[in-house]
């Protein structure tokens, strides 16, 4: 029996293949258990006087200590909605709810301490904070909110409705977990 995939299903697909293919064959050597992870990697050329005007405005505060925790968000569910977009869904309501942090918490995710995740295999939305620690065990980045934080202004679950031309519309409904991560640098 031939079963019949929409355009978006397809994309899906193919997306989250690319995704994990991606993560593969990225060789970032992190041990991260994302699929999609919206975060860069760290630059390590931070001189000095950039260093102390990072730990001046809290951006990237080195006197943490922060341990790997993973708990579901706290605030009440959203909803938001995309236009025919080729991510997968998870992906947008991953984003949807580190927009509403940003918003809540009155910050800027930056790519070397927070950024949305979406774990195919699970289908767990997320929102990242990750500290990172020199080889001598000192955090040399920080997220500059706390995860209790985070995870109070985070909604429980977020409702993405995908607008799609001249198709009906989809979506997905997913719980959005805070993962923190501590990892190595280098």
């Amino acid at each position: 029996m031939v079963s019949r995939l929409s355009r978006r299903s397809l994309l899906g697909l193919s997306t989250t293949a690319s995704v994990v293919l991606a993560g593969c064959l990225g060789g970032s050597g992190g041990d991260k258990t994302d699929d999609f992870n919206g975060g860069g990697e760290t630059d390590d050329s931070t001189t000095e006087d950039e260093q102390s005007e990072n730990d001046e405005d809290g951006s990237n505060a080195t006197n943490c200590s922060v341990s790997e925790r993973h708990e579901q968000g706290r605030a009440d569910p959203i909803e938001t909605t995309v236009s025919d977009d080729d991510e997968p869904c998870g992906v947008e309501a991953a984003r949807a709810a580190v927009r509403h942090v940003e918003e809540q918490l009155e910050t800027e995710f930056d790519s070397s301490w927070g950024s949305p995740g979406y774990v195919s295999r699970s289908g767990e939305a997320r929102v990242n904070l990750f500290a990172i620690q020199n080889t001598d065990g000192e955090y040399v980045t920080c997220p500059p909110v706390s995860f209790d934080e985070v995870v109070e202004v985070t909604p429980a679950e977020v409702t993405v409705r995908i607008e799609v031309e001249d198709e009906e519309d989809e979506g997905c409904t997913h719980e959005i977990y805070v993962n923190q991560i501590v990892e190595q640098e280098g």
